[in-house]
């Protein structure tokens, strides 16, 4: 049987990291805390927080696993550096936990011109976890497109997902890997951008069942939304080979209506 690779892990680090410290709300925290499911879908309006608390919870991941690489596949260089944003900011937040196991934070351009297409920006966090073997954990953000979701290996962030250009090709390209280890996580994020893309088809209720379907070998959850008791429940799949990312009603469908 071929062994598994050997995730380092840090038990420096708080259970719950940073959570009291940045202040989330309810409905963010529920999404930052969750280390576990494979695949979470959030439909959530503008300007209530989705960059930074996906930004959070990216800082955790390499906080928590140090080495870690977790890509970021943006729409445009703007959501690109808006991310990188809220990662500074995070990080600044988190700056006396940092102090306390003493990591290092850097944020690099590696873009060699002002196109989307060679978008290259990185956040590294160094760390030395228990087994005293310094390593560097990375935040990459990358375009969007079905060559740089074939290139990842580690978790992946799809922001602005009902956006990306070929959204069907890029996560044909980006499933197989989250497939080749349950240690992947991926969380698919985005404001609403009409009904024709797959962004519209994992998120929104009452859609043919053979319409749409991940197949990966974690389960998928669609979270809840603030205020939305009473409205129906997001469903997580019991297989583990093969699920759909089903909604009816708290999609964590976050001020949309």
């Amino acid at each position: 049987m071929k062994k598994r690779p050997r995730i380092h892990k840090s038990r420096r680090i708080p259970q719950l990291t940073g959570a009291s410290i940045l202040k989330l709300r309810p409905y963010q925290a529920a999404v930052f805390r969750d280390n576990r499911t494979g695949i979470i879908v959030l439909h959530w309006a503008r300007q209530i927080g989705k960059s930074f608390t996906l930004a959070a919870w990216a800082v955790d991941r390499v906080l928590k696993n140090p080495g870690r690489l977790v890509t970021v596949l943006s729409n445009s260089r703007e959501n690109g550096a808006e991310f990188v944003q809220k990662c500074g900011e995070v990080c600044t937040l988190l700056a006396d936990l940092l102090k306390s196991i003493g990591a290092e934070v850097t944020t690099q351009d590696l873009s060699p011109d002002l196109s989307l297409a060679s978008m290259r920006l990185e956040i590294r966090i160094k760390t030395t976890p228990d087994d005293g073997i310094e390593r560097i954990g990375r935040i990459k953000v990358l375009a969007a497109n079905p060559r740089t979701a074939r290139g990842f290996s580690g978790d992946l962030i799809l922001d602005e997902f009902a956006f990306h250009e070929d959204s069907a090709a890029i996560w044909e390209a980006a499933e197989p890997i989250l497939a080749s280890n349950r240690d992947f996580l991926c969380r698919i994020a985005s404001t609403g951008n009409g009904r024709h893309n797959l962004f519209y088809r994992l998120a929104m209720p009452g859609i043919s069942p053979n319409q749409t379907h991940l197949s990966a070998t974690n389960p998928a959850i669609v979270s809840p939304s603030p205020g939305g008791e009473g409205r129906g429940e997001g469903v997580r799949s019991t297989d583990r080979c093969r699920f759909r990312t089903r909604v009816t009603g708290l999609v964590q469908n976050i001020g949309n209506t």
